[in-house]
């Protein structure tokens, strides 16, 4: 209690949890942002290439895009489960300090 500012702890914690909360959006969104970009960076380049060697290609049908992406191995599944249970606890154990953080953690998701 020592290091709390003097305006109390409470204010300090609000202001933690929203830094956190913030935070974790902003790795959420980079989840979600980068993979995508990074096939259809290698869709778009695979189609450049065939179109340089004078072959047409068609769109890739869904199945197609599919096996362009990484595997989803038992690592993935839990990675992806910690995601969603992270933002829980945090709303779970500091809920009280920030009552918004439940539409924060909706966000995360």
């Amino acid at each position: 209690l020592d290091h709390c500012p003097p305006q109390g702890c409470w204010g300090y914690l609000c202001h933690e949890m929203v830094v956190v909360f913030a935070t974790y959006l902003v790795f959420a969104l980079y989840d979600i942002v980068v993979p995508v970009a990074v096939i259809k960076y290698r869709t778009w380049k695979e189609k450049r290439a065939s179109l340089r060697q004078g072959h047409e290609l068609q769109d890739l049908s869904f199945l197609e895009q599919q096996g362009k992406m990484p595997t989803y191995s038992s690592d993935s599944l839990i990675e992806d489960w910690c995601q969603v249970i992270m933002p829980l606890a945090f709303v779970i154990m500091f809920g009280i300090t920030l009552p918004g953080c439940g539409v924060l953690a909706l966000l995360c998701f």
